[in-house]
């Protein structure tokens, strides 16, 4: 008797979402739209016959359906997800698979690679860059980089950066002298979105409290999922962002941006890089690279 099945992609869909308890939290996981998920949800209540979540002003939550379906469903993913990671496993072989944030990967990681390639010749490596957390049992991952409080149930977690966020312009436009008086707050501003709400992220609004200003009112601000996308808008002399400092070095030695009030009016989040690895048994090549990247992490600009 042939299975009764909805779409995976539904499933997958809704997983997130349960997951999460947000749409658009579900949307950055996914690399979707909101509405897309949106849409995803509801083909799969029409389809099931039952409403999988009540939806609130801000956010969702689970109806009593909702929660017996989510249970299965991130069952039944986690044993394809191992299944296809156990075969990703034995396909890579000698591979060393490090899965780390965009920005990280684009601005940090690939400009140290080639150094690393030359150290070790016979090591090959797989850079997988995307947001999500790694869930090490059903994922072939040796490392990830990620923005966190350091601690991982079943993880070793090593400091990796000495964080520090600063608001960066193209220096043309910092040229102009707005930033002599209070005309810059006219300037267009981009926000990084969090995958999580919490008071702490490297916000503005954080930014301005801790310099000793008024938040008040933006009348240009624009939310990019992407700290990258914040750099080259900067780049680009479209206004200011707030952006990691290891992530800009390479910006700033070459000109292209400048920090109009300075590092020292940096702030320091209680969030930081840390490289994570699992507690079992690892890639033999895992503990070169691990010694490689702590030392050579301080090379950046």
């Amino acid at each position: 008797m042939a299975l009764r099945l909805p779409p995976l992609d539904h499933l997958r869909y809704f997983h997130s979402a349960a997951k999460h308890l947000s749409f658009q939290a579900a949307a950055a996981d996914l690399h979707v739209t909101p509405a897309a998920v949106s849409q995803r949800v509801r083909a799969l209540e029409t389809l099931l016959g039952v409403r999988l979540f009540e939806r609130l002003t801000r956010k969702v939550l689970l109806t009593e359906d909702g929660r017996a379906l989510a249970q299965k469903v991130d069952e039944a993913l986690r044993i394809i997800a191992k299944g296809v990671a156990d075969l990703d496993r034995t396909r890579s072989g000698r591979a060393l698979t490090i899965s780390t944030t965009t920005t990280f990967a684009e601005q940090c990681l690939l400009p140290l690679l080639a150094q690393f390639n030359a150290e070790f010749p016979q090591t090959e490596v797989r850079v997988l860059a995307s947001n999500h957390l790694v869930d090490f049992e059903v994922e072939a991952v040796d490392f990830a980089v990620r923005q966190g409080l350091g601690v991982y149930e079943g993880c070793h977690s090593q400091l990796l950066l000495d964080d520090l966020y600063v608001v960066v312009c193209a220096p043309a436009l910092a040229a102009t002298g707005v930033f002599r008086d209070d005309t810059w707050r006219d300037l267009p501003v981009f926000d990084v979105e969090w995958p999580i709400e919490d008071p702490n992220v490297p916000s503005w609004d954080n930014w301005l409290r801790l310099n000793g200003m008024e938040a008040g009112k933006r009348r240009r601000r624009t939310s990019v999922s992407f700290e990258a996308l914040a750099i080259r808008a900067a780049i680009d002399g479209q206004g200011l962002s707030l952006v990691h400092r290891a992530h800009i070095g390479r910006e700033l030695a070459t000109g292209e941006l400048c920090c109009p009030f300075g590092e020292e009016r940096g702030i320091r989040p209680v969030f930081r890089f840390y490289l994570v690895s699992p507690e079992r048994e690892r890639n033999t090549k895992a503990e070169s690279f691990r010694a490689w990247l702590l030392k050579n992490i301080a090379q950046l600009p």
